[in-house]
């Protein structure tokens, strides 16, 4: 085309997650999708349809779709004429050389780690929904609300194109006159709780009808929540009722065979294939939960059901068994896991519900590698606790800007239910066989404890309806509670037991008659306590060169608080002790006084533990941003470490510090 003479010998267009050889780019090409174009069915129906000048759509003023335009030229200098409907990036990436790609998301950004990627900004959403971002303009009587952004794909949803709606002068017209005032009372409670907060929040979900251009009532969820900064625009998502059911027959479909990656023995690990939840006592089809008469109260009975069933966990594994119980009843997935993070946030699956006819492969018990989570993607389930893919192979929608203004700052869908998922992300799934997933968040003291994972297998992707999403959000929630009153419980088992000790009992009776007591806090082998320059072993040192060696250097170091290791080898730099530390691994300093020089040191010894990764998370990638692709059992010996310290016995530092000063008179 004209707009590109010249240069379509130097500029190559490659849509891909795979680095490889191709031509220096400089652009970008965007095609604009076809949709149908205006006709009568689009002309005024009184107050039961939007009304759209007829004159106009006999010039064809509506008619006509802009062509095909590079992006970059469209930022630079904006066509003239016909307004151009501006189309933002697809997730996916152009490589510009062999060693870094860019991709367009409003302005194009180089790109070449994983864990850089801007996944809050895509560009574009789930196709199965349709997103609107509405500016809010408040008039005399009442709002109204102007359309900035919406998804390309609006026609099949409420069956009025994109450049439709655009050309509005208020989006409630797409409403039927006895819908719109829902619509206004959720939207003033959602804005007014933005300006309380200053912050975005969950979602809102609630019903919503369209009122097609011929007059037909089409149901649908809308979820709504209040985007500030840069924007302040009011975005709703909307999902059919008529297209949300779960998939009662995915077992249908299903292959003849389990999908089987990693050569799992079933017999292995039976636990796996056996739900240790208690049913749940539903009257009927959960989707007609959330329909008709009585529906509150059967949603009401449902959720107490789950909340005593989890709060009625005695056990952490008691309880993480009981959870993936409760969610694939909820959803029907194949697969519910539990992904427990550790220290450096690699995961591991601590509990999980398969079923073998659609896959055979068993995670419980495997690692995975931190970097298969990324820390933008941690920090972004913090926030947004519910995350759904319908399915893996369906293409996203772009979103439509109104202005090309609207492009300097890419719209944020971190709150968004429906943003589309990374390309690097959707092949690490499909290396794994999955087809549709959700995750929920599992938090403790603020802080992503671990996740909810669950997968379906087969060609037929499983949709989880609003509702049910918000049912699972609240089960995030529950079993975040039991879980942290589980975490704390041994904690302050162990701080009363510290606290009862020390009452009426002098420091030399405390020490000398309670060392076992205190390692059995501590869950410690042996240790020193150093009052006033005078060392006294806690327990039976074993190794006594390492153990003098580490006192000397904790000694000398003179920590100001409390300090643990679980490897002194690795962590500990500044020490050099040339035999090396083959019986002692762990460390834990609690100072007692800091000008006095006194403290508490306790030792654990060197493990050797073999720990099984879902694949090898050392090998080599075949590109910049290409997923692992094998997930096979690899196993790798971890010497000169030990247990790690939990937080039972690191936050002992302020209450050992007040008692042992009173006792000891320090």
């Amino acid at each position: 085309m004209p707009l590109l003479a010249g240069l379509s010998e130097r500029l190559s267009l490659t849509f891909s997650c795979r680095c490889l050889e191709v031509d220096q780019q400089r652009t970008v090409l965007v095609q604009s999708p076809i949709f149908e174009k205006p006709n009568d069915a689009f002309k005024p129906r009184g107050e039961t349809s939007p009304g759209v000048d007829s004159a106009r759509l006999e010039e064809g003023e509506l008619r006509g779709w802009p062509p095909s335009v590079a992006v970059e030229e469209i930022l630079e200098t904006p066509l003239q004429g016909t307004p151009q409907l501006v189309y933002t990036g697809r997730c996916e990436y152009a490589y510009t050389d062999n060693e870094c790609n860019s991709t367009v998301s409003g302005k194009r950004e180089n790109i070449t780690r994983c864990e850089d990627e801007p996944i809050r900004m895509p560009g574009s959403i789930q196709s199965h929904g349709m997103l609107v971002g509405l500016e809010v303009i408040e008039g005399p009587s009442h709002a109204r609300y102007e359309c900035r952004v919406i998804s390309e794909n609006s026609h099949a949803i409420c069956k009025y194109s994109p450049r439709f709606i655009l050309q509005l002068d208020n989006f409630l017209r797409v409403f039927p006159a006895h819908q719109r005032g829902i619509f206004q009372s959720h939207a003033r409670s959602v804005i007014a709780l933005f300006k309380k907060t200053l912050e975005s929040a969950e979602p809102k979900v609630f019903n919503i009808s369209f009122m097609d251009p011929s007059g037909w009532i089409i149901p649908a969820w809308c979820a709504m929540h209040f985007l500030g900064g840069d924007h302040n625009l009011l975005i709703c998502e909307f999902e059919l009722e008529a297209n949300m059911e779960t998939s009662p027959d995915l077992g249908d479909d299903l292959v003849s065979t389990p999908f089987n990656s990693l050569a799992s023995d079933p017999m292995d690990a039976a636990a796996s294939f056996i739900s240790m939840s208690e049913p749940l006592n539903i009257a009927e089809e959960r989707i007609n939960l959330f329909q008709g008469e009585g529906r509150t109260m059967e949603v009401v009975n449902i959720m107490s059901q789950i909340q005593q069933q989890l709060s009625g966990s005695t056990t952490i594994p008691e309880l993480l068994d009981a959870i993936v119980g409760v969610v694939q009843e909820l959803t029907d997935f194949h697969r519910c896991m539990i992904y427990q993070f550790d220290e450096e946030y690699n995961g591991e699956v601590v509990a999980e519900l398969v079923d073998p006819k659609a896959c055979t492969d068993v995670y419980r018990g495997l690692h995975f590698p931190a970097s298969d989570i990324p820390k933008q993607a941690r920090d972004l389930y913090k926030l947004n606790r519910v995350r759904v893919l319908f399915d893996r192979e369906f293409e996203p929608s772009r979103l439509i800007c109104r202005n090309v203004k609207d492009l300097d700052t890419p719209l944020d869908l971190t709150h968004s239910y429906l943003r589309a998922m990374s390309p690097v992300h959707l092949k690490y799934l499909g290396n794994m066989g999955v087809k549709s997933t959700m995750s929920i968040s599992l938090n403790y003291k603020e802080n992503l404890w671990g996740l909810i994972c669950c997968h379906s297998y087969g060609p037929k992707g499983l949709r989880v309806p609003f509702p049910i999403r918000e049912l699972c959000y609240w089960v995030g929630l529950c079993a975040s509670n039991c879980l942290d009153k589980l975490l704390n419980a041994d904690k302050l088992r162990a701080r009363n037991s510290l606290i009862s000790m020390q009452i009426d009992a002098s420091p030399q009776i405390c020490i000398s008659a309670s060392s076992d007591d205190l390692l059995r806090l501590f869950q410690a082998d042996f240790g020193f306590l150093v009052v006033k320059g005078e060392a006294r072993t806690i327990g039976q040192l074993s190794s006594y060169p390492e153990a003098v060696t580490l006192l000397r250097y904790v000694y000398f170091r003179n920590f100001s608080s409390s300090y643990a290791t679980k490897s002194v080898s690795q962590d500990l730099t500044d020490l050099h002790y040339k035999p090396g530390f083959d019986h002692i691994a762990g460390l834990l300093v609690i100072p007692l006084s800091q000008d006095a020089g006194d403290f508490i040191v306790f030792f654990r010894k060197n493990q050797i533990v073999e720990v099984h990764w879902a694949g090898n998370p050392s090998m080599a990638k075949i590109g910049a941003l290409e997923p692992r692709n094998s997930f096979k059992k690899w196993t790798e010996t971890v010497k000169q470490s030990s247990k790690p310290w939990g937080d039972e016995q690191c936050t002992f530092d302020h209450y050992w510090k007040l008692s042992t000063r009173a006792n000891m008179n320090i």
